[in-house]
């Protein structure tokens, strides 16, 4: 048997509720937008950027393995890429 139970809560309760609800609302909306900021081919200076890290650090990445387009001498990096090698290598970074 199955008894429903009547809640009532304070207007202070649903207040802080809904301003909890929209801050999440509103910081998820701010990552899709950093996110989309970023080009789908970066050269490496703004792949650097767009996984916060300083370009030496991103060239050590290359050196792992990284995939990176040159073409006639210009170096790009896909950002599905980044993404995919980050994913690969989540587990095995210290």
């Amino acid at each position: 048997m199955q008894m429903n139970v009547p809640i009532q809560l304070s207007n202070d309760f649903i207040a802080s509720y809904e301003k909890a609800l929209l801050e999440m609302t509103q910081q998820v909306v701010e990552k899709v937008q950093l996110d989309s900021d970023y080009k789908p081919y970066m050269n490496k200076k703004e792949a650097a950027q767009y996984i916060g890290v300083s370009f030496n650090t991103f060239q050590k990445l290359e050196k792992m393995g990284l995939p990176i387009i040159e073409i006639d001498g210009i170096r790009l990096v896909r950002k599905q890429d980044i993404d995919d090698f980050l994913d690969e290598h989540k587990n095995t970074m210290k």
